[in-house]
């Protein structure tokens, strides 16, 4: 576990993701842990998401998630990142 930028990070078991998950009161942020943590982007890249990346134009949630280029820690201008959901 990292603390204070040093350590090793370590990926949240279940169990951990359970217990968070469980004290978070608000649904964006659940959403938003959510998000995060079946496609393993970077909460920088989470928060500039908009409706229309997660929602089509009758409000059904898309099947594939594009992540933009200009939101990730890109290099070179890599495309941006699909995830299925």
């Amino acid at each position: 576990m990292k603390n204070n930028r040093n350590g090793q990070a370590s990926v949240f078991t279940l169990a951990e993701y359970s217990k968070v998950r469980s004290k978070i009161q608000s649904q964006k942020y659940k959403l938003l842990l959510d998000l995060a943590w079946f496609t393993g982007e970077r909460w920088g890249a989470l928060i500039q998401m908009k409706i229309t990346d997660l929602y089509d134009t009758e409000g059904n949630p898309l099947k594939v998630i594009t992540f933009r280029a200009r939101t990730r820690k890109a290099v070179g201008g890599k495309p941006g990142f699909l995830t299925k959901v």
